[in-house]
Order: C-alpha cells, then sequence, then structure tokens
C-alpha cells in the first residue's frame, strides 16, 4: 500500500467506526436491524462488487481495495453521516409518523412507514389520500384485503409487486393497532 492509499484505507477507517457506532445506537433504540437510512446503507453496500456490509449488519473495513473503491466507500459513507441519522433524528420521524397516523407508534412501525414511504414514493409523498385511507381503515374496521383493494384503487389499479403488498400489510396492522 503506497502513503495515498493508507491516507484512504485510514480515513475510510474512521468513517466507518463512526457509522459503525451509529448503526449501533439506531439498533438499541428501535429494536429493528437495518432501520430508517441504514437499510439504504446496507443495500447499497451488499449489492455492490466490494461487498462492504457484514452479516452483523456493519460496514465492513477490509483491506485489499484499490483506490477508486476506497474513495467510493467513503463517499457512501459520508453520505450516509450527512443524513438523518442521529438519535435524535430518528425519535423526531418517530414523533412525524406518529402524528401523521393520529396515535403514538413504536419505533418498528416508524420504520415500517420510512421505509415504504421512501421505496413508494410516488404513490403517496405529496398524495393525504393514503393517509385518509389508513385513518378511514381504522373508523370503518375495513380487513386486510379491503384496505389492500381500496389502495390499489387509489394508485389507479397499477400493479403491486409482493414486497410493497407486504408493506401495506405491515401499515394495515399498524393502523389497526394489531400486533401479527
Amino acid at each position: 500500500m503506497d502513503e495515498e492509499e493508507k491516507k484512504l484505507y485510514s480515513e475510510m477507517l474512521k468513517l466507518a467506526k463512526q457509522a459503525n457506532r451509529r448503526i449501533l445506537k439506531s439498533e438499541r433504540l428501535t429494536g429493528v436491524k437495518e432501520a430508517f437510512q441504514i437499510k439504504e446503507l446496507a443495500d447499497k453496500f451488499s449489492e455492490s462488487k466490494i461487498d462492504m456490509w457484514t452479516e452483523s449488519g456493519r460496514i465492513s473495513t477490509k483491506k485489499g481495495l484499490n483506490q477508486s473503491q476506497m474513495v467510493a466507500v467513503i463517499k457512501e459513507i459520508k453520505r450516509y453521516l450527512r443524513k438523518e441519522t442521529t438519535i435524535p433524528d430518528i425519535k423526531a420521524k418517530r414523533e412525524e409518523y406518529s402524528a401523521i397516523v393520529g396515535f403514538e407508534i413504536s419505533y418498528k412501525q416508524a420504520n415500517a412507514i420510512f421505509q415504504v414511504r421512501n421505496t413508494y414514493k410516488d404513490y403517496y409523498e405529496s398524495h393525504s389520500e393514503f393517509w385518509d385511507l389508513a385513518r378511514e381503515t381504522v373508523k370503518e374496521s375495513y380487513s386486510l384485503e379491503t384496505f389492500t383493494q381500496k389502495f390499489t384503487a387509489l394508485m389507479g389499479k397499477k400493479y403491486i409487486d409482493k414486497e410493497f403488498k407486504n408493506d401495506l400489510e405491515n401499515l394495515y396492522y399498524y393502523a389497526k393497532g394489531v400486533k401479527n
């Protein structure tokens, strides 16, 4: 390793430790692995050619990366650290989603909402109809099937993939206050 690579590796190691501490704090607070912004980071690092994500849900700092790979890893870690990933940020997200839903929700529920909102922004980010439907579901005691049908109609009968259907099911149970 030349001097430039050592310098990059040292910076990568320092940033990875900082990010891993933040990830650990998030897991302790929420009880959820790969919650909130961590899932995006995990997906990027586990799907990349350099595979920088460990099975325990942390950023790996293995040697043997070339300069361009280390620069890419450093860039992703910095991007993660700039996002709303601190404990106060996570607490604020939970409060925000609790206000939207109309009752206090758990971190696990807030994470489900966060993941769905970030994965499927187009469906309801600017549409209050989704949240109106969630409230109506509670008020009218809709079944999961009815909730899913109404949501499909709300979207204009667009295709709902298996993962999104799973997320809708989780949101349905959260909105209903049912533990599954």
